[in-house]
């Protein structure tokens, strides 16, 4: 249970669930899917080691990672629309 921290668990969760739709459009593609699983398999790991620094710095890497893609792909699709 998330470091045995309940309202940890409780907030990273109800972060994911907050950001789920962006979830799926972020790993559409199998490439980015990839990606994703290993970084989440990252944030497991640091989990498991009970490593905070760690687990912050994967899942800012992660959100940089996710909103560039987003920044990215709403940018083309405005693009696309405009045209």
């Amino acid at each position: 249970m998330a470091a045995g921290k309940p309202r940890l668990l409780a907030r990273t969760s109800a972060l994911y669930d907050f950001s789920s739709r962006y979830h799926f459009l972020t790993i559409a593609e199998v490439s980015r899917f990839a990606h994703s699983r290993g970084i989440m398999e990252q944030f497991f790991a640091a989990c498991q080691k009970r490593d905070g620094v760690a687990a912050k710095r994967v899942m800012e890497d992660a959100l940089e990672w996710t909103l560039s893609y987003l920044t990215e792909d709403v940018i083309e699709t405005d693009r696309t629309i405009g045209a």
